[in-house]
């Protein structure tokens, strides 16, 4: 199939890359002004991927409420990039934000600075050091879609030559419009609500550290890492703008986005079918349910102490290791709230 190099030709290599990601890229700004292409989709596939997501517990919701032994907490599923809708959402939450006593982040704005000065300050976590560059090993081809990829976000080929795979994806994991708003202090959902908390003297924590994430992102070989980035370029089809993964979570359908994006993935690169599948489980394991599972450890125990908002992506809700599901194993009584 043809490269497209048009502006945004990325999204399914978003979508591989960066779907759930703590800085997650995968969602189109609303200035972007992309069509949700799932509405185009037949009414036949679209209930089919609504009736494959429902199968999944939590499905629909991004606000809930958890109580247990008396003590209520509130659960905000949160895209991470500006978009002029999250303010509508936002003031629903500033109560349910004043009332707790703590907060819980992926990464509180600290602890990211941290995460970022870390990377720039171990060169070896984020750029090939030995070996090959990006240039050697791949194609002249594959190498131009990147090349023109970077340019588009203000970043000369050559200085990413050296970057390693994992890292490369996020580097291309924000639409160029999003980039803009971020460049311009812009914030997504997270932030917003880091700012009401801090505004309100709130006490903030983090749910990741910088070993733990750096195992997940940047822990597989770089042979498996390579094969991945190769699988990904070869999806940069003839894929028209984007704009279903937004639109959805405003829908409140977090788990329709993920499996809209598999869909996605195999109408573009139907041959490559089984790698997919391999590359999503393997990203849904490692970056959704192994870190709901490792922030279980701390949540479980906290929640049934102290009021509590927990602002998480919209992907860590839902499914069988999905936050929600995992509090109610725990004893939790979860109940959706309304966002409208």
């Amino acid at each position: 199939m043809p490269h497209d190099k048009s502006e945004r030709s990325v999204n399914l290599t978003r979508i591989i890359y960066a779907l759930c990601f703590v800085f997650l890229g995968s969602f189109a700004n609303a200035e972007c002004n992309d069509p949700v292409l799932f509405n185009d989709l037949s009414k036949e596939t679209q209930n089919a991927l609504l009736e494959t997501s429902s199968k999944h517990p939590f499905a629909e919701g991004l606000f809930w409420q958890v109580e247990k032994d008396g003590v209520v907490s509130h659960l905000m599923g949160t895209m991470h990039i500006p978009d002029p809708r999250l303010d509508i959402q936002l003031n629903i939450l500033k109560d349910p934000i004043s009332q707790a006593q703590q907060m819980f982040l992926e990464l509180t704005s600290e602890k990211e600075q941290d995460f970022q000065q870390h990377i720039l300050s171990h060169p070896e976590s984020y750029l090939i050091t030995e070996g090959p560059s990006l240039i050697e090993r791949l194609s002249e081809e594959d190498w131009a879609t990147i090349t023109e990829m970077l340019q588009r976000r203000g970043i000369p080929g050559f200085m990413a030559a050296k970057f390693q795979p994992w890292y490369l994806g996020l580097v291309l994991s924000v639409p160029v419009c999003a980039m803009q708003g971020l460049q311009a202090g812009q914030l997504g959902m997270d932030r917003k609500i880091e700012q009401v908390a801090r505004e309100n003297d709130i006490p903030r924590h983090s749910l990741d550290t910088i070993p733990s994430l750096l195992a997940v992102l940047a822990g597989a070989p770089m042979e498996k890492q390579f094969k991945d980035l190769e699988l990904g370029i070869s999806m940069i089809g003839e894929d028209a703008p984007d704009g279903t993964l937004a639109e959805l979570y405003f829908r409140e359908q977090p788990r329709l986005m993920w499996d809209y994006g598999v869909h996605q993935a195999h109408m573009i690169n139907p041959e490559h079918g089984g790698s997919i599948d391999q590359v999503m489980q393997e990203m849904e394991e490692s970056i959704l349910d192994e870190r709901n599972h490792q922030w279980m450890t701390t949540l479980a125990p906290a929640l049934t102490q102290t009021p509590s908002f927990v602002a998480v992506g919209a992907l860590h809700l839902s499914g069988e290791a999905g936050l929600l599901q995992l509090l109610e194993k725990q004893g939790f009584t979860v109940t959706r709230m309304p966002l409208n």
